[in-house]
């Protein structure tokens, strides 16, 4: 019997916002956080990588910055670290029954380092019995329309060769929780598809166990 079965507490939802780089995830993660609370729901936001958390964070950034070299496996371990270092504040957010939206996870350290060139099970192996999310907003963009926003090129993987791999390793890590959105679609009409499907995700969520990711791969 769970947590949830033994307390007849409710869970919050994971929600994970992903895709390649320019695609609005963040404008929609801001979006959604902001709706849910307008509407009788606590809804946290989270951000991977967590560029802030030391010691691991600032190193990140760094890096994706141009600003220090690591070898493609070095920061393939801070990556799937950072995020394992938020593990049990994510667990602990979801089962006080608040709804986590997270701008990228465990998907985007093995969309991007599989595009570098390393083993895509190998990649995963790393993420292994974090949360499973409830649902994941995949915004697609194009690359031709990712180019044209504001901010591409600015980091380390906004080039046209590794942005191009990602996309097509994102493809192979869809799953039956993965929702495509059409990023040619305004933020507005978006916003509202997003917001519906949310609320669905939230009210069917709330007495069932979190599943762990990649558990049987």
């Amino acid at each position: 019997m769970s947590t949830l079965e033994l307390t007849g507490s409710k869970r919050g939802a994971l929600i994970v916002f992903e895709g390649c780089d320019r695609a609005g995830k963040s404008t929609q993660t801001e979006k959604l956080v902001k709706y849910l609370n307008e509407h009788g729901f606590t809804a946290v936001k989270g951000k991977f990588p967590a560029r802030s958390i030391e010691p691991l964070g600032p190193i990140i950034d760094n890096y994706l910055k141009n600003e220090v070299e690591l070898c493609d496996r070095a920061i393939h371990f801070l990556l799937s670290a950072n995020l394992w270092e938020q593990e049990s504040y994510l667990k602990n957010v979801i089962l006080s029954g608040k709804t986590l939206v997270m701008d990228r996870y465990a998907y985007t350290g093995v969309a991007y380092l599989t595009a570098k060139g390393l083993d895509l099970n190998w990649c995963k192996s790393s993420y292994i019995g974090l949360p499973l999310p409830d649902i994941v907003f995949y915004m697609d963009v194009s690359l031709k329309e990712a180019e044209k926003r504001d901010g591409f090129g600015s980091e380390r993987f906004d080039k046209r060769e590794i942005q191009e791999k990602a996309r097509s390793v994102y493809s192979s890590l869809k799953g039956p929780e993965w929702e495509i959105l059409d990023g040619r679609q305004s933020i507005d009409e978006l916003h509202e598809n997003i917001a519906k499907m949310s609320l669905e995700v939230i009210q069917k969520c709330g007495t069932t166990p979190l599943q762990d990711l990649w558990k049987n791969s």
